[in-house]
This record gives structure tokens, sequence and C-alpha cells, in this order.
């Protein structure tokens, strides 16, 4: 009966678990797998060309990507505190 008890919040959870992961973990994975493939809007459809970290490397070389990360830090630390 001790044993019962343990499980019982376990076995409970587990549906609202299981939806959450599937809810957010196949966004997330599919979001995953898109960043390594250069799509558009048009090209949606079709068959989506393999890039790599290409579309890493472009960012990482953006002067916009770092000003606006810059503003995201400043607005959060600002937030925070």
């Amino acid at each position: 009966m001790l044993r019962q008890n343990r499980l019982a919040p376990y076995v409970l959870l587990a549906p609202a678990l299981s939806l959450l992961i599937v809810a957010l973990g196949y966004p997330l994975l599919y979001s995953f797998w898109l960043s390594f493939h250069e799509w558009t809007i048009q090209s949606f459809r079709r068959a989506v060309p393999f890039v790599g970290f290409a579309n890493y490397a472009r960012l990482l070389s953006e002067p916009a990507f770092w000003r606006s990360l810059g503003v995201t830090s400043t607005f959060m630390l600002g937030a925070l505190t």
C-alpha cells in the first residue's frame, strides 16, 4: 500500500506531462531541423536544401544580430532588477 501511495502522483501527472512533451517537443525539434536547411515560404512544400551550419555562420556575422542581442540583454537586466 505504501508503494502505491508513492507512485500515485507520478501516475496522475503522466498524461499532462506527456501532452506537454508532445506539444512543446515536436515544434522545438522541428525548428531545430529547419535551422539546418535553407527554405522560404515559396519553397516550403518542396524539398529544402540542407545547408548545415551556414545559417548559424551567417547569423553570427550579422551586426544587427549582435545589436539586437545587446538590446535584449539590456532590457532583460532592467526588467529583472
